[in-house]
C-alpha cells in the first residue's frame, strides 16, 4: 500500500500495462484516469494504492491494483474500512487483477487486510461488476479466506456485447416502432445533407475534439442546468487532461455524428483492456427534433463489429432509465457492498446490513399502505 501521490515511474508503467490483461478492463481504474482526477477534482484527497507484485524470473511484475481511501464508518460498517476510491465522474470500481493469477492475487488481498485487521475491518465498493468473471474469482478467493460479502444494493446499466451482436442490428435487435423511430429521425438529419459516423482515435486530433465536444454539450441542457463541463473549470481541466492521456495510447475513442460536415452528436469513450466505456454524450440542440445523441449511440453500437474488433463489450455507465436501456438491450449487473475481513467485522457488518434490511423492508410497507 502506498499513498497515490507517491506512485513512481516503475509503478505508473507496470499498472498501464496491467490495465491491458486484466480480468477486467476498467477505466476508472486507469492511472490516466485517477491520476488527473486527484490534481483536479479530489486536490485535498490522497488514497491508498493497494499493489500486489510477483516476481517472474529477475524482476518483479505488477499483476493486482486497486485504490481505496478510509472510512472511519459508514452505514455498512461501524468500524474503520478502505471503501474505493470514486470521484464525482467515476461510474464503475473495482479492481484490476491480472486473468492468469487472479486467484492468488486475490488471496493475497484478502490475507494481507487479515493481517491488518487491528486497522482495517474491510473493503467496500460503491459499483463492482456482478455474475462477471472478476466478481465469481472474488467470491471464490472470499470463501477459501473466510472473509463475508455483503451486498447492499444492485441494478442493471445497459451495455453492447459484441459477440452477440447480430449482422442486422436494425432489425433483429429492435421493435417496429422503435425501428420507425430511428429511421424517421435519421431522415430528419438527411434533409439538412450527407449523414455520416465517424471513429477516430488519432492522438494529433484529440484537442480539436474534446473542444468540439465542450461546445456541443455546453449548448445543451447541460448548460441550462449549470453541469455542463466546459462551465465548471476543475471538470473541464480534468476532462481534458484524462481524454489526453488515454488518446495518447489510442484508448479515447470520439464517435460523432456528421450532417453536411457539421458535427451534431459526439460521444467520448474510454477504452480498457477489452472493454468499452460510453463517458460523455453532446449534442447540437439545434437538431433536437432528431434525437442526435440516440443516433450517436444506435451509430456507435451499429459500428461495432466493424471498428472494435478487439473488445468484448461497452458498458454505458448510465444511470437506472437511461434513454440507452432502449437502444442498447444488453445488460450489465453492477452492485456496492462490502467484503468484511475480520471477526469483529464480519459481526458488526452482518448487525449493521440486517438493520438495513428491516429499514427497508418497513419503507416498502409504508409505501404500500
Amino acid at each position: 500500500m502506498i499513498p497515490a501521490r507517491e506512485i513512481d515511474e516503475w509503478t505508473l508503467r507496470e499498472w498501464e500495462l496491467l490495465e491491458g490483461y486484466a480480468i477486467e478492463g476498467n477505466a476508472f481504474l486507469s492511472p490516466n484516469f485517477i491520476l488527473p482526477a486527484l490534481k483536479h477534482l479530489t486536490p485535498d484527497s490522497n488514497p491508498w494504492v493497494m499493489l500486489v507484485e510477483r516476481q517472474d524470473e529477475s524482476f518483479p511484475r505488477l499483476v493486482g491494483v486497486g485504490v481505496f481511501e478510509e472510512q472511519a464508518t459508514s452505514t455498512l460498517m461501524p468500524l474503520p474500512h478502505l471503501k474505493s476510491y470514486q470521484c464525482i465522474l467515476s461510474f464503475f470500481d473495482g479492481l484490476l487483477v491480472e486473468e492468469s493469477c487472479a486467484p492468488a492475487v486475490l488471496d493475497a488481498i484478502f490475507q494481507w487486510m487479515a493481517k491488518n485487521s487491528d486497522r482495517w475491518h474491510g473493503l467496500s465498493f460503491r459499483s463492482r461488476s456482478l455474475n462477471s468473471k472478476l466478481d465469481r474469482e472474488l467470491t471464490e478467493a472470499a470463501n477459501r479466506n473466510g472473509v463475508v460479502w455483503h451486498l447492499d444494493a444492485e441494478h442493471e446499466r445497459p451495455m453492447i456485447s459484441l459477440n452477440d451482436l447480430p449482422h442486422d442490428v436494425l432489425t433483429d435487435l429492435y421493435s417496429r416502432s422503435r425501428r420507425k423511430t430511428i429511421k424517421r429521425n435519421w431522415r430528419r438529419l438527411e434533409r439538412h445533407g450527407d449523414v455520416e459516423f465517424r471513429v477516430g482515435t488519432d492522438a494529433s486530433e484529440s484537442a480539436a475534439r474534446i473542444e468540439k465536444f465542450l461546445q456541443l454539450e455546453s449548448a445543451g441542457w447541460k448548460s441550462d442546468e449549470g453541469t455542463a463541463l466546459a462551465l465548471i473549470e476543475r471538470e473541464k481541466d480534468f476532462f481534458s487532461e484524462m481524454v489526453g492521456q488515454f488518446s495518447q495510447r489510442s484508448h479515447a475513442v470520439f464517435g460523432e455524428l456528421v450532417v453536411a460536415g457539421q458535427v451534431v452528436g459526439s460521444s467520448i469513450n474510454l477504452i480498457s483492456g477489452s472493454t468499452g466505456f460510453a463517458f460523455k454524450i453532446g449534442r447540437e440542440a439545434e437538431f433536437a427534433a432528431a434525437s442526435p445523441g440516440t443516433l450517436t449511440d444506435f451509430a456507435l453500437l451499429k459500428s461495432c463489429k466493424r471498428e472494435f474488433a478487439d473488445l468484448t463489450a461497452f458498458d454505458s455507465c448510465a444511470k437506472p432509465g437511461s434513454y440507452l436501456e432502449g437502444i442498447w438491450p444488453w445488460r450489465l449487473q453492477v452492485g456496492s457492498g462490502l467484503f468484511a475481513t475480520s471477526h469483529r467485522g464480519k459481526a458488526f457488518s452482518s448487525t449493521m446490513m440486517h438493520l438495513k434490511r428491516v429499514k427497508r423492508g418497513i419503507a416498502e410497507a409504508m409505501r404500500n399502505v
